[in-house]
């Protein structure tokens, strides 16, 4: 059994319901995502630059080799860099903040850090496993694997031109930049994949964590939503839980992208192929199939 997972994925592919299925279980404790793992420096600066951020809270440095840093109202470079740590954010909903001072000074690496901050919260819940997910993680799913040798990761995919709809929809984000975004995690995805079980020219293992890696479709979280949770926890490596499937009915912060709650419902299957009704310009469904119909068949999705 692992004891900690990140997910990833494109954002409206279904990585919040999954998140909250995850958290419904007995055994894995998985909360607002805190965008952190998704940030290359976390993995090779010192903890004393991290608690310098933390101190002054100011995460606009961390936004520096990422692909899409992420702002705080999710709108001008002006805005400050979205981070879970900022107090006004969730942070608060893990630890309070003498809590997380005072771990910065129980650790010697910024991986540490967060390993204690996440298990200690999921020790609150009286659960074993942590997890956590922020879309973004899966441009750093390979550091993050080589960092934590007994976590696993999962990937999320729904068909690009809902996904791309529903940011447009949902979140006022331009097809263009959606398209973008979502063709980008898939490249990050196939990356990932090819470089799970690598040899160098000498023979020797770089990376070994093909079996530390997961792919779900949102298309079968929806439509097979038990068998598809069943696979996945033999995954982990715990039982499958009923609960799982009342994920709505279990008490926990609502993941807010841009104003938007997401999963507060049981799942429905109108949120499958919205692409296809009438009520969307043809003209805009070309533009972003011009975008992204190469990863769209890479992933098996029709054209």
């Amino acid at each position: 059994m692992t004891t900690k997972i990140l997910i990833g994925g494109c954002g409206s592919s279904g990585t919040t319901l999954l998140r909250k299925m995850l958290n419904s279980h007995p055994e894995i404790a998985c909360g607002p995502e805190m965008s952190v793992f998704d940030r290359p420096l976390m993995y090779s600066e010192s903890i004393d630059y991290l608690y310098t951020l933390w101190r002054s809270q100011d995460f606009d440095p961390l936004d520096a080799h990422c692909i899409f840093p992420l702002r705080k109202h999710n709108r001008t470079a002006e805005d400050l860099t979205y981070c879970g740590l900022l107090h006004e954010n969730h942070m608060q909903f893990y630890h309070s903040a003498d809590e997380v001072d005072n771990m910065f000074h129980d650790v010697s690496d910024i991986p540490e850090f967060l390993d204690l901050f996440f298990s200690q919260w999921a020790e609150k819940q009286q659960k074993p496993i942590w997890a956590e997910k922020t879309p973004n993680n899966v441009y750093c799913a390979s550091e993050w694997l080589d960092a934590y040798t007994d976590g696993v990761y999962i990937n999320v995919v729904r068909d690009g031109r809902d996904a791309v709809l529903s940011m447009n929809l949902r979140r006022k984000i331009p097809v263009m930049i959606g398209s973008y975004r979502w063709a980008t995690s898939i490249k990050a995805w196939m990356k990932l994949l090819k470089s799970a079980h690598f040899e160098n020219e000498s023979g020797a293992i770089t990376n070994d964590f093909e079996n530390r890696i997961y792919s779900i479709k949102y298309e079968d979280l929806i439509l097979k939503t038990e068998k598809t949770l069943d696979r996945l926890c033999r995954f982990i490596g715990v039982e499958f839980d009923y609960t799982m499937l009342e994920y709505w009915k279990v008490e926990n912060p609502d993941d807010q992208t841009g104003g938007v709650q997401y999963a507060k419902e049981p799942v429905f299957k109108d949120s499958i192929g919205r692409w296809q009704k009438p009520d969307y310009d043809p003209t805009i469904l070309d533009q972003i199939l011009a975008l992204i119909e190469t990863e769209l068949d890479i992933m098996g999705y029709e054209i």
